[in-house]
């Protein structure tokens, strides 16, 4: 009896729980190190994601880290880019890499390297409105 009085009185004198923090959220890009880039080298355009050409690892089954993404080109806003366009880009953060999403418009800044077209998070390709 004594033992359910004192935890009586001790559940009225409790405050409020105590809230729950949430965890600090790590930042995907912080080992990212963008590199100085030459700026008569960058195209940019606006387009709409229509495919992707994804290659494999080196095991065979998983996608490798470097892929391309196909864009349609919608306009262009900076240099000479045809449509389809490909867009080489890695997709792990660590690596400053960039993903897309199917059907959806993006402005792209890309580097062109002799016809080539490569991006990374550095050079922020953007969602459109």
């Amino acid at each position: 009896m004594i033992e359910i009085a004192a935890a009586m009185m001790l559940l009225q004198g409790a405050s409020a729980p105590p809230q729950l923090r949430t965890p600090p959220q790590s930042d995907p890009y912080a080992r990212c190190v963008c590199v100085d880039v030459d700026q008569s080298t960058l195209v940019s355009f606006t387009g709409v994601v229509v495919d992707a050409q994804l290659l494999l690892g080196e095991d065979g089954r998983s996608p490798a880290d470097r892929q391309a993404t196909i864009f349609r080109v919608v306009k262009t806003l900076k240099g000479e880019v045809a449509s389809p366009a490909r867009i080489w880009h890695v997709t792990a953060p660590e690596n400053c890499g960039v993903t897309f999403d199917y059907g959806k418009r993006y402005t792209v800044v890309a580097i062109n390297n002799d016809g080539a077209f490569e991006t990374n998070w550095c050079v922020a390709p953007k969602p459109s409105e």
